[in-house]
């Protein structure tokens, strides 16, 4: 049923597609449906199963635990060794910066995330990464 208007999905063809599992990839066998009155189309087994790209919804957790600890390139190589699973760096890439973004969101999208440290008494804080301060010599220092 479309959920747009509530009418019968039509079947306009099948199509494959692989997704990244903690246990391999996994090749999927999905039909396009597409409702003729509201003009709504997709995959709906998709949805269902919570794919958004092309890893399943475990997947993600895992991989941000790899690119935490090495680099994105170190961390596929790994993988690939520890776990016989091939991904390469720009999917643990991603998935690290769509892990990040949520916990960013949140603050952003909820002020009260926010109060009781902006109300607590103290000096500013911030954080930095990969900072040098100039000295008087010249050169620069990492702090």
């Amino acid at each position: 049923m479309c959920l747009g208007c509530g009418r019968h999905l039509w079947p306009k063809r099948s199509a494959g597609r692989s997704v990244r599992t903690s246990a391999g990839t996994a090749r999927l066998r999905r039909r396009y449906l597409s409702c003729p009155r509201c003009r709504t189309a997709g995959y709906p087994l998709d949805a269902r199963l919570g794919l958004a790209g092309c890893v399943s919804p475990p997947a993600p957790r895992r991989l941000c635990l790899a690119g935490a600890r090495w680099s994105f390139d170190r961390a596929a190589a790994h993988r690939k060794e520890f776990c016989g699973l091939s991904v390469c760096d720009n999917t643990i890439r991603r998935a690290c910066q769509d892990h990040g973004r949520a916990p960013r969101d949140g603050q952003r999208d909820a002020p009260a995330a926010a109060a009781a440290f902006r109300a607590a008494d103290g000096g500013v804080e911030f954080q930095t990464d990969g900072t040098a301060v100039n000295t008087a010599g010249g050169g620069g220092r990492c702090g």
